[in-house]
């Protein structure tokens, strides 16, 4: 009778599941918000080419060092090109995600290249269009009067002013949103005209 009773015993302590395994399988990860997510992505977004343009323009400022261009001019190449290569950054968390999905999909389900491609670029263009419409003007503006102002400034000094120039930019431009978003909050029917907008514009 002990003997079937130690079995019995037994058997129910190896029968119940380790209680560290049901905490660990049962935490669910709860989604960030949509808006919060937004957010992370547009600011992260703007880093990544925040860094590229200081490079840039420390790159582009090397090549034109040598140049006998006249230094106005030398300025004016550095502040149009900054714009234009920050944009690269908008997309490559975007491209890298899409060929991540495409990677991890299995073959059954996987979608053409080009559907994971559109993705990307649709993802980009939601930071280039803010970019283009709220950070651009001042950032432009204020790197060409502060490399005018110190046009004898060495590569330090040069990054410095184009970060500086840059993180401005981005404070105007993310005014802009909260206001935006304010609006839109404070009457739904602002949405559906921005809406509207984003549509006459592709």
């Amino acid at each position: 009778m002990s003997n079937d009773l130690e079995k019995i015993v037994q058997k129910s302590i190896i029968d119940v599941p380790n209680n560290n395994n049901i905490v660990e399988n049962s935490i669910i990860n709860v989604p960030m918000n949509p808006y919060a997510q937004e957010l992370f992505g547009f600011g992260l977004d703007e880093i990544i080419g925040a860094c590229i343009s200081v490079v840039g323009v420390l790159g582009t400022n090397t090549l034109l060092e040598s140049s006998s261009l006249d230094e106005n001019v030398k300025i004016g190449i550095m502040t149009a090109s900054a714009p234009v290569i920050e944009k690269a950054g908008f997309f490559g968390r975007h491209i890298y995600g899409a060929i991540k999905k495409y990677i991890t999909t299995i073959k059954e389900e996987r979608n053409k290249i080009s559907h994971y491609a559109l993705q990307a670029i649709k993802g980009g263009m939601d930071t280039l269009i803010w970019d283009l419409a709220a950070h651009d003007p001042i950032y432009c503006t204020m790197l060409y009067f502060l490399l005018d102002a110190n046009s004898d400034a060495g590569p330090v000094t040069t990054g410095a002013l184009t970060a500086t120039s840059f993180f401005t930019g981005l404070l105007f431009e993310g005014s802009v949103i909260l206001d935006a978003a304010a609006a839109i909050i404070s009457n739904p029917a602002n949405f559906v005209l921005f809406l509207g907008s984003i549509q006459i514009c592709f």
